[in-house]
């Protein structure tokens, strides 16, 4: 991970809070709260929606 996501292709970006890390959407309009993002990495063709649910990369 980089600190400013700039080399992360990911429709996500992996955000540290404390002893594990949430992954947030990157394109929401508002912003999903950290708080409200899932903490389990997506898996490869996941994504994760501006609600805070893990979906497949086709359903967004």
């Amino acid at each position: 991970m980089d600190s400013l996501n700039a080399f992360n292709s990911d429709p996500w970006m992996e955000v540290p809070h404390g002893n594990h890390s949430h992954y947030v959407p990157k394109d929401c309009d508002p912003p999903l709260p950290v708080s409200d993002a899932p903490t389990q990495r997506p898996k490869p063709g996941e994504t994760v929606d501006c609600q805070g649910n893990t979906v497949p990369l086709t359903a967004r």
